[in-house]
């Protein structure tokens, strides 16, 4: 009976750390989609994802941006996340960060405008500076630039004037 009584504790007690462990990660996600107000806090926001690399971005949006730059990668069919601004902002970034080495970034305004890039300056992580940002929701794909790869990433997005190299 004794035995069977410690079996039965300790079946709780891990089934109690599981439970823990669990909630705790799920409390502690990043959001999928972000809502802004200018001079927010925190000024940087993270936001996780998983890239599929099924379909060409060039294909879901369009083959070039507004300022004629081409738009490369394979994604995801629906935009990754959402970014919703409440108020007009000057500037944002978005870098990708991931193990992958090769990423791509589309983002289309609530007035249709597109931005692309492939490369941020200092290597092949997708980084994009939005200017005179308008309010409303702004879509973001984030993509590989070789199809079929999968993998997680993290999109940082910065008010601009407080932009670090990290």
């Amino acid at each position: 009976m004794f035995a069977t009584s410690s079996r039965r504790v300790k079946s709780l007690g891990i089934l109690a750390f599981l439970t823990i462990l669990i909630m705790g990660s799920a409390s502690a996600e990043m959001p999928k989609n972000l809502t802004l107000a200018r001079d927010s806090e925190p000024t940087s926001h993270y936001l996780k994802g998983y890239i599929r690399g099924q379909f060409g971005l060039h294909n879901v949006v369009s083959s070039r941006d507004s300022k004629n730059n081409l738009c490369f990668g394979y994604g995801s069919y629906d935009p990754d996340h959402l970014i919703t601004l409440k108020q007009r902002f000057p500037s944002l970034v978005l870098q990708v960060k991931s193990k992958y080495p090769d990423t791509t970034i589309v983002v289309r305004g609530p007035d249709q405008k597109l931005y692309c890039a492939d490369d941020s300056l200092d290597g092949k992580a997708a980084q994009l500076e939005l200017k005179n940002l308008k309010i409303g929701t702004y879509q973001v794909w984030v993509g590989a630039f070789d199809q079929g790869y999968s993998f997680r990433y993290m999109l940082r997005v910065n008010q601009a004037d407080t932009v670090s190299q990290n």
